[in-house]
């Protein structure tokens, strides 16, 4: 919520992980042995661009609930590359959330052990709305949640044309009807041939969209002749188109 108004500036600069890991080893070693968690921070020669202020709070609030909750495991630290990002997690072996607890728990302050809300056992997500999962990595084991905005897709990629007779597109953006979920009507478009495909610029954004979804243009002037279609690669959010 802070962040919503505006009242936190984050100070981005370039600094080293390690040190800040072995200050969070060496204030949580004592907090650990009083939970019976195996604490192990994993050596890091990364060097990030961020705000070492806020991180270290993140770090803390996750590294403070794996010892509330995972009490009598192993809690691990660690960080590592993902293309030119740097990913820092907290892992543990305790328990975890009953799959089907896993949406609810990003509800707005939603506890599932706290039914007496009782605030030394924190608030929950204190977002003003419901968090959704915005993308899922089965293979990395990685899930990303965000608010509504962050489903909103306002270009794709498309590969595996199929055009209908004559409906092939030329060397010039068209303008079309494109249709990316079964369950809506289609949206204006424009598209451009690309050397793999083509790129569709939805006019009006469009949630829920993923890779391997097929995408259906329409004539702009007539919605019911159908022009062709292909297979999504990948879309870009609406805040970066």
């Amino acid at each position: 919520s802070k962040f919503d108004t505006g009242s936190v500036q984050p100070e981005v600069t370039p600094f080293p992980l390690q040190p800040l890991f072995k200050k969070l080893m060496d204030g949580y070693i004592d907090a650990a042995a009083e939970h019976s968690v195996v604490l192990g921070i994993k050596p890091s020669s990364f060097w990030v661009s961020s705000d070492v202020l806020l991180i270290e709070r993140v770090i803390r609030q996750l590294l403070d609930n794996a010892l509330r909750h995972a009490a009598g495991s192993n809690v691990l630290l660690s960080a590592h590359q993902h293309a030119d990002e740097v990913v820092i997690e907290v892992r543990d072996t305790g328990k975890g959330i009953s799959k089907d607890q896993q949406r609810t728990i990003f509800k707005e302050f939603v506890q599932l052990e706290n039914p007496e809300r009782d605030r030394r056992k924190g608030l929950g997500l204190g977002h003003h709305e419901s968090l959704f999962v915005v993308r899922i990595d089965a293979e990395k084991r990685h899930v990303v949640v965000g608010p509504r905005e962050a489903l909103a897709t306002r270009r794709i990629f498309l590969r595996d044309m199929n055009w209908l007779d004559g409906a092939a597109l030329g060397g010039s953006p068209r303008s079309v009807l494109a249709r990316v979920r079964s369950t809506r009507e289609p949206v204006r478009a424009e598209i451009v041939a690309t050397a793999m495909g083509a790129e569709v610029e939805l006019l009006a954004h469009e949630e829920g969209v993923a890779p391997g979804q097929a995408c259906v243009l329409y004539d702009a002037a007539d919605a019911s002749r159908m022009l062709g279609g292909g297979w999504i690669v990948k879309g870009e959010a609406a805040a970066a188109a």
